[in-house]
């Protein structure tokens, strides 16, 4: 955990936060500046005395956070995702930390701050912004094997909006130690999955991105901005029985994610392969059209990590840690993928519409993936008896 410091005093002269270049523009909420060469630098003696947690006394220091964007990622300031972000309070002309309030490390690059997910009870819920077409996409870091099995749900949650029994719900995980995306099926009484080929669990950070198509049922999973499988369900319906997403987290099954996350989006529409690439290792501004959920997580400590995009769509953190960012969003950072995808348009992998679909969840379960050769040893719980799905 962070180190909890009782009382910090600091000058209330002339305080400078320096962003770190090359992040985003003037737009509100984009972070850094993208400019090059220019640093995002706050004269905390000329800003209002509001204070940050409980609010400042007379002639109390604010400091707006790292990157210019208030609050977000920051020591102090109100103003920003949340009011006293960092425990501190404006008395008197100087700036307090309070008595037992977490404080985090500065930020090392333009990429901030990413979640970090303990693996017991941890996860991030958020509302339910898509159902019909749609896309998700984040970059993960986990060096912990995943379950394994032949269903999504059985998986290790990433981005999670799967229902106990079978309903129009879906979800993303690690199975097998791959990308795996899926979701649930009525006709046949149980979910359809498909999995990636690459593993996903190196302890480097890998950029996960899967998509869904409402009018024909067909689903994909991109590894690194590189389709790796796809396939043709038999759900056209609205995925829209479970109001919640929650990132990090089974609360069904009781599976959590252990790692990292940041640069969680998530869009109402099928991004392509080429559209998936453009923009992966780089900061988007929020305002993008179609773009209804991004959370960089730039802002340690919230209670609600703000949503970056127009929706300002409301999260809730339950024992989850902040911790400086690396992942390769900066300009000229790389996470190991090839600069031209093997598919760089992301066409279609589908299975044919007669393709064999998955059993019910009270028996024996099929996938389209074959059995993977290069997963390490893992724990496994596929046959503990099916709960989610």
């Amino acid at each position: 955990m962070n180190k909890r410091f009782s009382r910090v005093v600091v000058s209330a002269a002339t305080i400078l936060l320096v962003g770190c270049s090359g992040g985003s523009s003037s737009k509100p909420d984009s972070g850094v500046d993208s400019r090059p060469d220019v640093q995002n630098d706050v004269r905390a003696d000329l800003l209002p005395a509001t204070g940050g947690r409980g609010g400042g006394g007379a002639g109390g220091t604010n400091i707006i956070g790292v990157g210019g964007m208030p609050g977000a990622g920051g020591v102090v300031g109100i103003g920003g995702n949340s009011p006293g972000t960092g425990g501190m309070t404006g008395v008197g002309g100087q700036i307090q930390v309070d008595a037992g309030v977490d404080t985090f490390p500065p930020r090392t690059t333009c990429a901030g701050y990413a979640m970090r997910f303990s693996g017991s009870f941890s996860y991030l819920t958020i509302d339910r912004s898509v159902q019909d077409d749609f896309t998700l996409e984040v970059w993960i870091r986990t060096s912990t094997p995943s379950t394994t099995g032949a269903n999504f749900w059985q998986g290790t949650p990433v981005i999670y909006a799967d229902l106990a029994g079978t309903h129009n719900d879906f979800g993303t995980s690690i199975l097998n130690n791959h990308f795996s995306f899926g979701l649930g099926v009525l006709s046949i009484g149980g979910d359809q999955s498909t999995e990636g080929t690459s593993v996903v669990t190196t302890g480097q950070w890998v950029h996960l991105a899967a998509t869904r198509t409402l009018a024909t049922g067909n689903i994909q999973v991109f590894v690194n901005g590189v389709l790796e499988n796809a396939r043709v369900t038999g759900n056209m319906n609205a995925l829209s029985d479970n109001p919640i997403i929650t990132i990090g987290g089974n609360n069904v099954d009781g599976r959590y994610f252990t790692g990292d996350m940041d640069e969680l989006r998530i869009w109402n529409f099928v991004r392509t392969g080429a559209e998936i690439n453009a923009t992966m290792r780089t900061r988007v501004f929020g305002d993008e059209p179609g773009l209804v959920g991004y959370w960089r997580f730039d802002d340690p400590g919230a209670a609600m990590p703000m949503d970056t995009s127009l929706s300002r769509a409301i999260a809730t953190p339950t024992s989850v840690d902040w911790v400086p960012s690396d992942a390769p969003v900066c300009p000229g950072s790389d996470a190991g993928a090839p600069d031209v995808p093997a598919n760089p348009d992301g066409g279609p992998i589908d299975a044919p519409v007669d393709a064999p679909m998955d059993a019910p969840q009270d028996g024996p379960a099929t996938t389209d993936a074959p059995a993977p050769t290069d997963v390490p040893p893992a724990p496994t719980d596929a046959t503990a008896g099916e709960t989610g799905g």
